[in-house]
């Protein structure tokens, strides 16, 4: 007994020769696609799909203009589609460049900032030190003025 052969549903032959589902049924309903229905579901021989390696190639001047021009147009698309991914890519590069660029004048200019920041902080350590300084003398003058000063006596 013989194995039967490979079937695929009409989403799948869509999917796998990049028609549309509509593209498909309309093909099986003119007869230029062979399919069968098993178990209530509508099944397309592997053989029988467009492109199919074991399907023998039909010239050219055999296939009906319609599926010639889908056909046409579905590589148009297919082409069109690639096209777009590709300028999309070279898209994706260029900004992340850009982005890469940003990255690095930002790490320049966080460093001056950071190198900045530690300079002023040490400035202000050194006006601390001076301020508390200043206010201790300030403290010791001021207890001075008011401690009185021992006189030593006068002779008589």
């Amino acid at each position: 007994m013989s194995e039967p052969e490979r079937t695929v549903t009409i989403s799948e032959a869509a999917e796998r020769t990049g028609l549309t589902r509509k593209a498909i049924e309309q093909r099986i309903a003119r007869g230029t696609l062979q399919s069968v229905l098993r178990d209530g579901v509508r099944r397309i021989p592997v053989s029988a799909l467009p492109g199919s390696e074991t399907k023998k190639e039909q010239p050219l001047s055999s296939i009906p203009d319609r599926e010639l021009l889908e056909r046409l147009l579905t590589a148009e698309r297919e082409a069109g589609r690639q096209e777009g991914l590709r300028l999309l890519s070279e898209g994706q590069q260029e900004i992340e460049q850009e982005l890469r660029q940003e990255v690095a004048e930002l790490r320049t200019r966080t460093s001056g900032a950071e190198q900045a920041a530690a300079a002023r902080e040490q400035d202000l350590k050194e006006i601390e030190s001076l301020l508390s300084r200043r206010q201790r003398r300030k403290l010791l003058k001021q207890r001075n003025e008011q401690t009185p000063e021992k006189t030593s006596p006068q002779p008589d």
